[in-house]
């Protein structure tokens, strides 16, 4: 494919850090656009120096400045692009189709199962953007028959103009605030995914969240709401939970929009493996069993993973919760953790005291407050009853003591592993 890049050609591009993405971008313009040179530069947006100094205070009409995902685009001050818009345009010339994910929670299960339900359709599906690889390197060899299944977060959407043809957008909650500025800013950011749509395009939604319902009758895509009442044979997936009902639902949609048939998306959903850190299982240990759900980094995603895991697996005998102060109301998840009486209860820093003053009266459970991983795993195989469950799902981000829900989820597992031996 010879791409048009013509935008590049004798010109100085400028990448606002040096991380895989923008490693991988740069390797693709070099062997396809005409660009007269390339440099690095890492961004400090809070430092007090504007951005345009920070590169050199660059001519616009001889530089394109590629700006990294970490880095808000709201506080760069100058004109930008990003490899996110770059494969957008760049899809387009190729004619290919692209299935947009994106949503606070459920984004890379719902992508890793629409794009599984496509490939046991035999199309020639490729997994890109927060999941899988960097999206220019995935161009090379594709054609106008590929279609791309891209997660997308709110981060690489912010900029983003353009839209997918079709999009999934799993729910919305209260999330990335630091990044962001403000909620509204958040919410606007994933509705980018659908701002450019036209008649012929597919929103694929949550309808059980009201603003998604708003989005969509606003929309000049043809909208199509997705909601649990709706039937999916669930009875063979190691997928559990409501939500991942829901999830099913919108990816098998947007498979059979790509052509895929029921049977191909029910083969690809019974053989599912559930992705590392979202209810996760980890271990049966002494009749107890240890479920990794890292990802829950909000109320109402540890409020889902309890519901998913006190239903499909048995009752919870000491849940793992607590982490960076982000400002969440607790209350909710509270009521719902003394709903289930739960016997034991881990905190974890910095959200300990915000926690302890959610528990409704009534409810007395066994507390430990630590930062220690293992110390946590080893004090719950202490304490908690035979045949119930010992659930990682913090409804509060990881920062305060983990670099990311990965590490912690990591921590934990080892942990667990820790105890057969």
């Amino acid at each position: 494919m010879n791409w048009n890049l013509k935008q590049f050609d004798n010109k100085e591009v400028i990448m606002t850090g040096e991380n895989r993405d923008m490693t991988l971008t740069r390797q693709f313009l070099e062997k396809h656009a005409k660009a007269k040179s390339y440099r690095h530069v890492f961004v400090e947006v809070d430092s007090g120096i504007s951005v345009h100094d920070q590169l050199g205070k660059p001519d616009p009409d001889q530089t394109i400045i590629i700006k990294a995902p970490g880095v808000p685009g709201q506080k760069m001050g100058i004109p930008f692009t990003t490899s996110a818009q770059l494969f957008f345009d760049l899809t387009k010339q190729l004619g290919a189709i692209v299935v947009g994910i994106t949503g606070t929670k459920g984004k890379t299960t719902t992508a890793s199962l629409t794009h599984a339900m496509l490939i046991a359709a035999n199309k020639p599906a490729i997994l890109c953007g927060n999941i899988g690889s960097s999206f220019l390197t995935l161009l090379e060899g594709a054609s106008s028959q590929t279609i791309f299944v891209a997660e997308l977060s709110s981060q690489m959407l912010e900029d983003l103009a353009a839209s997918p043809h079709i999009g999934i957008i799993t729910n919305l909650y209260k999330d990335h605030i630091d990044y962001h500025g403000t909620l509204d800013k958040y919410y606007a950011a994933k509705k980018h995914l659908i701002d450019y749509m036209q008649s012929d395009n597919v929103f694929i939604y949550n309808s059980q969240i009201p603003l998604l319902n708003k989005w969509a009758q606003a929309s000049k895509a043809h909208a199509i709401g997705v909601s649990g009442s709706e039937p999916i044979d669930m009875s063979k997936t190691k997928l559990i939970g409501e939500h991942n009902h829901i999830n099913a639902l919108m990816a098998r949609t947007a498979a059979m929009e790509c052509g895929a048939s029921k049977e191909d998306c029910q083969q690809a959903l019974d053989a599912f493996q559930p992705i590392q850190h979202r209810l996760q299982p980890v271990a049966t240990i002494n009749g107890v069993t240890y479920i990794d759900d890292a990802i829950g980094s909000q109320p109402e995603a540890a409020i889902a993973g309890l519901k998913a895991v006190s239903k499909a697996i048995g009752p919870i005998g000491c849940m793992f919760l607590g982490g960076k102060d982000r400002d969440y109301d607790f209350s909710e998840l509270f009521q719902t953790v003394a709903e289930a009486k739960i016997p034991n209860l881990v905190l974890f820093p910095d959200t300990i005291q915000k926690m302890k003053d959610a528990i409704p009266n009534g409810y007395n459970p066994k507390i430990l407050e630590t930062k220690d991983m293992q110390q946590a795993v080893t004090w719950a195989a202490e304490h908690v009853p035979k045949d119930s469950v010992v659930l990682l799902s913090c409804g509060a981000p990881s920062y305060s003591v983990w670099k990311d829900f990965e590490d912690k989820g990591e921590q934990f597992q080892a942990a667990v592993h820790s105890l057969e031996r």
